[in-house]
């Protein structure tokens, strides 16, 4: 019989934020001023949105291209965050997301 330890995890937000490129330098300023203690940013290649595919392929310039913000915060921190996006970038395209997640190391994520 194996001896398995069970290990503690703790429940935090992760936060999904898909926008355009140009709004980067925006979008990170937002999270650092509201204390989130890490993110990191993915550029999203491609996908299909409400009106048709989409593809980065083919972009001189950041106009059109995607990135996907990634933070995980503490769950009282998820309202104020949502409320700030909602209120500043309600009507650029893209898409915020927030779920539950278990972590291992809760001082990580603020």
């Amino acid at each position: 019989m194996r001896n398995e330890m069970m290990m503690e995890t703790f429940t935090r937000i992760r936060m999904d934020i898909l926008v355009e490129a140009p709004l980067k330098e925006r979008i990170a300023r937002l999270l650092d001023a509201e204390g989130v203690s890490g993110y990191t940013i993915f550029s999203a290649i491609g996908g299909r949105g409400a009106d048709a595919l989409w593809a980065r392929a083919g972009h001189i310039t950041d106009v059109g291209q995607m990135l996907n913000f990634v933070c995980i915060v503490d769950a009282d921190r998820r309202e104020p965050i949502l409320d700030l996006l909602i209120g500043k970038y309600a009507d650029q395209i893209g898409f915020v997301t927030t779920s539950e997640v278990q972590v291992i190391r809760p001082t990580k994520f603020s």
